[in-house]
C-alpha cells in the first residue's frame, strides 16, 4: 500500500532564482514568527503595489508612456520592498545583479523581470498566512462560533 503525500513544505525554504549555478540561494522563512513580523509591512506594500499597478494599467490604456514609466517606478519600489521582506534586506541588489547581470535597469525593466519572483512570494505568504490564521482559528475558536465554519 502505498502512503498518500500531504505535501508539506519546511517553514524555512531555500530557494533559487535559476537552476543555473551562479544564481544566488535565499532563505524564505515562513515560521508564524517571520509572517508576524512581516505582515504589516506586506500589506503596506501590497497597497503600495496595487495602487502603482492601477495607474500603470491606467497609464498604458491610455497611451501615455511617461505616466507609464512613472507608476513602473512605483511598483519597482513594492517589489524591492516585498523582496527584502521576504528574503532579506540584501536580497534585492542580488535579485537585480543577477537578473539584469550587474546593469542598472530602468524601473520598467524591473517591473516585468522580477515579477514572477514576486508573485511566487506573494503566493507563498498568501499561503502561508492562511494556514497559520486557520490553525489560530481551530485552536480559539469553537465551531458554531467560527464565521467561516460551514
Amino acid at each position: 500500500m502505498n502512503a498518500e503525500v500531504v505535501g508539506v513544505a519546511r517553514a524555512k525554504q531555500r530557494i533559487r532564482l535559476s537552476d543555473d549555478p551562479d544564481s544566488p540561494e535565499f532563505v524564505l522563512d515562513l515560521t508564524a514568527t517571520s509572517l508576524g513580523r512581516s505582515l504589516t509591512r506586506m500589506l503596506e506594500l501590497a497597497n503600495g503595489y496595487l495602487e502603482a499597478s492601477g495607474r500603470a494599467d491606467e497609464a498604458a490604456a491610455n497611451g501615455d508612456g511617461d505616466a507609464y514609466a512613472e507608476a513602473a517606478g512605483g511598483v519597482a519600489q513594492a517589489y524591492e520592498g516585498i523582496v527584502a521582506a521576504m528574503l532579506g534586506a540584501d536580497a534585492w541588489d542580488a535579485v537585480l545583479g543577477y537578473v539584469f547581470d550587474g546593469e542598472k535597469p530602468a524601473a520598467t525593466e524591473v517591473a516585468v523581470a522580477v515579477a514572477p519572483l514576486v508573485e511566487y512570494l506573494l503566493e507563498k505568504f498568501n499561503f502561508a498566512l492562511g494556514v497559520s490564521r486557520r490553525k489560530a482559528k481551530a485552536k480559539y475558536l469553537e465551531p458554531e462560533n467560527d464565521p467561516d465554519a460551514i
